[in-house]
This record gives structure tokens, sequence and C-alpha cells, in this order.
């Protein structure tokens, strides 16, 4: 956690939980590697792809629909 600036973390798992709960479906989800700060941009595309193959500074996006009744 990177206080203040995480105070929750979710995963899939909490949102399709969450959005079964209040009605919604998930249309889509992504994952993508996060941006990178204070590194030099010359490291950028080795640490990038090692954090994709670790799954570490992954960031989640998804898309949510309400279902109809």
């Amino acid at each position: 956690m990177h206080e203040p600036f995480h105070m929750f973390e979710f995963d899939l798992k909490s949102f399709k939980e969450l959005s079964k709960s209040l009605n919604f479906e998930i249309v889509q989800n992504d994952y993508m590697v996060g941006d990178i700060y204070h590194i030099p941009k010359l490291f950028h595309p080795i640490l990038k792809w090692y954090m994709k193959m670790t799954k570490k500074g992954m960031q989640l996006t998804v898309y949510l629909k309400k279902k109809s009744n």
C-alpha cells in the first residue's frame, strides 16, 4: 500500500461479488502495467516487461453495466 494514495485495493473477484449484489454485470476487464515514476525513462521498457511477467504493479480496469430488470 502506498499511503495516503491507496486506501483499498480490489481484485477482479471483489468486483464480481460487488457487481452481483448491486445488479451490475462486468462487460470487460483489462490488466495493464502501471506507470513508473522516479526512475529514468531509459529503464522503463525493462521494468515494464518485468512487471508484466511477474504481475507486479498491474492496474485493473473494470467496465460495468447495469443489468436490465
